[in-house]
């Protein structure tokens, strides 16, 4: 349709993240599932759901998919319970490639914007996507001195504006007033402080300490679904998008709740 990425009804990040969910599960349940009909259907939406999370455009997204489909190949090559044909690994090559074909436009334009940032950061220039993102992190040090464990809540953004008139940030993070630190670890350590930090880093260690009698299905999905939105977290902040963090809750939810009887793998 032609629109730009901030004309959306939802945030193309946070849209890309719920996609990429998508695309975990389907492709969890496509090593899962016995019915071979089943299994085509789910593989065909991994596919469409990886095309659909490429024309987002979102680069952290497209870190954390790549870091999650990494230990999803290590979790599949270190278990023995689930047997695939030579047939079954070309087709889904062949598959894969095509779709790489066919969105080799978006990514290279994509790599080309990031690697132009790249230089720009290197020759100084921080006035970039990226570049403004690391004025953020950089940031925080000073935002929370003093206030390491509750952190300053609401009010960092009068703290901002003192730190500039103090020289210690750039005009051009002062005058963008970030909502957020684009880094979740970030700004909750900002807004809430260690305490909040460690609430956070629960939401990705309690679903993990379920998986002791988990089937494989819900290891696949809890481990992808976990990794996923913790390496999302390092360039978005997908617990503050209330589409993002109801997602995570619901999948984990039901997947780490249900008996093993109840799931649809025969491991």
């Amino acid at each position: 349709m032609h629109w730009s990425r901030d004309a959306w009804p939802i945030n193309a990040i946070p849209y890309g993240t719920l996609i990429a969910g998508i695309s975990v599960i389907a492709l969890s349940l496509s090593l899962t599932l016995t019915n071979y009909k089943e299994k085509a259907v789910t593989f065909l939406a991994f596919i469409l759901s990886s095309y659909g999370l490429i024309i987002t455009e979102s680069r952290g997204v497209w870190l954390g998919y790549i870091v999650t489909l990494a230990v999803m190949f290590i979790i599949f090559m270190t278990t023995k319970k689930i047997k695939i044909t030579w047939r079954s690994i070309m087709l889904a090559f062949v598959v894969i490639i095509g779709v790489s074909v066919i969105s080799k436009p978006l990514i290279s334009q994509r790599l080309s914007q990031t690697q132009q940032e790249y230089n720009d950061i290197k020759s100084g220039n921080l006035n970039t996507s990226i570049g403004l993102r690391l004025q953020m992190w950089q940031s925080a040090p000073m935002i929370i001195e003093h206030h390491e464990l509750l952190g300053q809540g609401d009010q960092y953004i009068q703290v901002l504006d003192r730190l500039f008139h103090q020289g210690r940030i750039s005009q051009v993070l002062y005058t963008y007033q970030p909502p957020h630190f684009h880094n979740q670890y970030v700004d909750y350590m900002v807004k809430k402080g260690i305490i909040g930090l460690i609430l956070l880093l629960c939401l990705f260690i309690l679903p993990l300490r379920l998986l002791k009698n988990a089937s494989l299905l819900q290891r696949y999905i809890t481990i992808t679904l976990v990794s996923l939105f913790a390496v999302a977290s390092l360039t978005d902040v997908p617990f503050n998008h209330g589409q993002t963090i109801f997602m995570y809750i619901f999948w984990l939810g039901c997947f780490t709740t249900t008996s093993n009887n109840e799931h649809v793998d025969h491991d």
